[in-house]
């Protein structure tokens, strides 16, 4: 009976990923990185924005419309508006909500085996690991890693893919608001719509 195949792993392990000591150093690799991570700064300040223009809105209309439901006009189609609102800020404030954590990464492709067993060496492309270390010490690693080429193209591909983890945990954040901004459209379209079908007893009190 033959063999069936073994299923690949989804995780991506050193001989996979490449060396970069096999990577010749040229102007073709580093435009290729530069555009990745220019993109990849177009993405979150993209992001960033439409954070800031759901949290801006979503506070306008709950303040309008708390203001509106404590003055005396107690309407469901707002009340359901104004929890909605207040519902789809948090997501976007989770969104614009930076963090200053350790960047996770994997060793890097071309670490021995000694040096994939050792302690996670900092991200020197991230400004709040920088900040731990002593200007000393930062300038020694920095030295060591701009040694050789196959360091510094680790190190630039390793800090692109932290930044696509912060980006997709912003753009999850985004689709949640969304999300909750469409389900709190169609509860008011379905309030509205009730109320025009089958009037409550009693009626509106007045505005």
């Amino acid at each position: 009976m033959p063999e069936l195949p073994a299923r690949r792993s989804r995780e991506p392990t050193p001989l996979d990923a490449g060396t970069f000591d096999a990577v010749q150093g040229r102007g073709a690799v580093d435009y290729l990185l530069r555009t990745q991570q220019q993109n990849q700064v177009q993405l979150l300040l993209l992001a960033d924005q439409k954070a800031n223009i759901v949290l801006t809105v979503t506070l306008l209309i709950s303040t309008v419309g708390a203001g509106s439901l404590l003055g005396g006009s107690p309407h469901p189609v707002l009340a359901v508006l104004v929890a909605g609102a207040v519902l789809a800020a948090a997501p976007a404030l989770a969104a614009l909500m930076p963090s200053l954590g350790a960047r996770k990464r994997a060793p890097p492709a071309t670490a021995s085996t000694a040096e994939v067993g050792a302690p996670r060496q900092p991200n020197l492309l991230f400004f709040a690991e920088v900040a731990e270390l002593d200007p000393v010490a930062y300038r020694a690693s920095m030295a060591r890693l701009m040694s050789a080429d196959a360091r510094l193209y680790d190190a630039i591909t390793a800090d692109l893919h932290a930044t696509a983890q912060v980006l997709r945990r912003k753009y999850l954040w985004l689709r949640r608001s969304y999300l909750v901004l469409l389900l709190t459209l169609i509860a008011c379209a379905l309030v509205g719509l009730a109320t025009v079908l089958r009037p409550w007893s009693g009626g509106w009190p007045a505005p």
